[in-house]
């Protein structure tokens, strides 16, 4: 498994995506995201996940 990077989604192969025909503008508004905070923060994905596995640990041993 590699390790997670915000840009490691970068590396996978594409299978769909559309046509940007302005790189410029598409390159600003990635830049512009950049700034912008998560939106799911870690504590809430632990979270989740917590409360995934206590979910199917009741599904299982019931």
């Amino acid at each position: 498994m590699t390790k997670w990077s915000p840009n490691s989604w970068r590396a996978k192969p594409i299978k769909q995506v559309p046509a940007y025909p302005d790189l410029a503008a598409l390159e600003a508004t990635e830049a512009r995201l950049t700034t912008y905070p998560p939106l799911v923060f870690a504590g809430e994905a632990r979270k989740l996940k917590k409360q995934l596995a206590a979910v199917a640990a009741s599904c299982f041993f019931s």
